[in-house]
């Protein structure tokens, strides 16, 4: 009973034990055991976090692209000087006939992989792309905490200068920008990719940024609903009846992607769940009539063979679920217990 994490492949110890109040673990994309986050390696060691991984021959096959690609900008970083050295027996980079030299390399490998390579390739380009999005986040999230601290510290040392107690608590108004947001689209289209070429199924995909939400509302096509379908406490992780709850929660998610769209709304099952006194505490679900999550990512992916491909649906899913999380702050920092 593990949601997918999407389209990330890093979650945060707020981000995660925010979505333990739901759910018993997330499932989220890696590459290989090999470049693992730090971070997350004891969350996969816990089972608190599934990874889900390409196989043995693709994994090792990222790992050699990921390397070729670190190489490549290691050679390419200090820009014209090193881009000519590694373009060394052609035709120099800052001559005019360069661009027609590049345009033919690309062509002819292009001739020579075929239908399959290029699909390997798309793929193989995806884990890379969604690798340094990862590796960035993790980056963004170590300078913004940097600069949450470094903002708290001045509060405090100007409220003790001043003798003035309430000025600790003082909102500066600091606006961090999301860094998740960062290159969303593309994000969404290497994870739809690497999504539909597995064998991936599940009844509820979750997300932990509004941004996201958007981004699939805008790639909706006409007659097309996104209905938000219930507001969801925070369930109580002490109580006895825990276990219940979160049974609960995904056997009415389940329902949800099972019931015929034309019955939804007779069903009753929008009007299960009563939106909590503080909606930022709980979990927002949307659902997406009549169209399956073969169909939702697949259009992200835009290739027809590969949809057509994909054996990424339940044989019974009907409908897409999708779940955004919030983290609630601080004070949910350490806190992975699920």
């Amino acid at each position: 009973m593990k949601p997918f994490l999407f389209p990330y492949t890093y979650i945060s110890a707020p981000e995660l034990a925010t979505c333990g109040r739901f759910f018993k673990g997330l499932k989220v994309v890696q590459f290989s055991n090999k470049t693992m986050p730090t971070e997350m390696q004891r969350l996969f060691e816990t089972e608190l976090v599934e990874a889900v991984m390409p196989d043995p021959a693709t994994s090792a096959a990222f790992e050699t692209a990921l390397m070729e690609t670190e190489n490549w900008a290691q050679t390419h970083r200090l820009g014209a000087v090193s881009y000519a050295k590694g373009y060394r027996d052609r035709t120099p980079f800052f001559n005019a006939s360069s661009v027609s030299q590049i345009r033919q390399d690309i062509r002819r490998a292009d001739q020579q992989a075929g239908s399959a390579g290029r699909d390997e390739n798309e793929i193989m380009t995806a884990y890379i792309l969604l690798y340094m999005a990862q590796a960035f986040d993790i980056q963004s999230q170590t300078v913004v905490q940097k600069l949450q601290q470094q903002a708290t510290m001045e509060k405090a040392l100007y409220a003790e200068l001043k003798g003035d107690a309430s000025l600790e608590h003082m909102d500066r108004g600091e606006d961090y920008s999301d860094p998740a947001q960062f290159m969303l689209l593309n994000r969404l289209k290497a994870w739809s990719r690497v999504w539909m070429a597995g064998s991936n199924s599940g009844d509820l995909y979750l997300t932990t940024r509004q941004a996201v939400i958007f981004l699939l509302q805008e790639h909706l096509l006409e007659g097309e609903d996104f209905i938000p379908a219930a507001t969801v406490a925070a369930l109580d992780t002490g109580a006895r009846t825990a276990n219940e709850q979160v049974q609960d929660l995904w056997s009415y998610c389940h329902r949800l992607t099972t019931t015929d769209p034309a019955d939804i709304r007779e069903s009753g099952l929008l009007d299960i769940f009563t939106p909590p006194l503080a909606p930022s505490a709980g979990l927002q679900l949307y659902l997406l009539p009549g169209i399956k999550p073969q169909q939702l990512f697949g259009r992200f992916v835009g290739r027809a063979d590969v949809i057509g491909t994909s054996t990424a649906d339940n044989a019974d899913t009907i409908n897409t679920v999708i779940g955004l999380i919030e983290p609630q702050g601080a004070e949910d920092e350490g806190d992975v217990s699920i």
